[in-house]
């Protein structure tokens, strides 16, 4: 089943500033939308992937939060950088409060 959100987001000061120069940097060879996408994606995983260490991911999301992980991985770039964060969160969930993700 295909799943869609729609998201709508407002930035304001540096990240405001940030998105215009990439918007701008970018816009020459890539659309809008996609570039919007793909960093969204790519903080979705990384937040997901801080939360599944911590332990606020419910076990039984946990499976379904890895497939699309991994798709999302086979078909970016970024595909090293969410290794390496998982990695480190996975590191790092000793140290700190542990969420119950029951």
């Amino acid at each position: 089943m295909d799943h869609v959100a729609k998201i709508e987001v407002t930035l304001t000061g540096d990240s405001a500033r940030l998105y215009e120069i990439l918007h701008e940097a970018a816009s020459k060879s890539v659309k809008p939308g996609q570039i919007t996408r793909a960093i969204l994606e790519t903080g979705l995983v990384h937040h997901i992937l801080m939360l599944r260490a911590v332990g606020a991911i419910p076990k039984k999301h946990r499976a379904e939060a890895q497939e699309a992980i991994e798709s999302i991985s086979s078909r970016t770039i970024m595909r090293d950088l969410f290794t390496y964060a998982q990695e480190y969160w996975e590191n790092q969930s000793g140290t700190g409060t542990i969420i119950p993700g029951e």
